[in-house]
């Protein structure tokens, strides 16, 4: 995590699921993801209309995976299944941190990408704090 600052605006830039929870807890103004947490958060935002029984079934379902399982598809499918939601973006939920704190940031901020690599992969996304 890293503090930058641009016409005065501190901001954060991070990495990692880590670093991004950090971020959100400080109550930064504005975080910048990048390189493969960008792409995994933005699979992430088809969690966002789920009802709160698919929402449910993902939480339960995540946490009813081994920690011994490894993250594969094949371990992800189920609860994917369970959820109405494919098993990559599962793998992205749980490389982000949870659906806690990604239904957290898509709350309290306007979340948009600012750059895609050649694949139109999300590789940079900028997080600004909603007022």
């Amino acid at each position: 995590m890293k503090n930058k600052t641009n016409n005065n605006k501190e901001f954060l830039v991070v990495e990692s699921k880590n670093s991004l929870r950090k971020a959100f807890e400080s109550g930064s103004e504005k975080i910048i993801i990048k390189g493969k947490l960008a792409k995994e958060f933005d699979l992430t935002k088809k969690i966002i209309p789920l009802g709160s029984a698919a929402i449910g079934a993902l939480v339960i379902g995540i946490a009813s995976i081994p920690a011994t399982a490894g993250l594969s598809m094949a371990v992800a499918a189920p609860v994917a299944a369970a959820s109405g939601i494919g098993a990559e973006v599962v793998l992205a939920i749980i490389a982000v941190g949870g659906v806690s704190i990604i239904l957290a940031l898509y709350k309290n901020y306007d979340v948009k990408v600012t750059c895609r690599d050649a694949k139109g992969n999300a590789i940079e996304m900028e997080l600004t704090k909603k007022q």
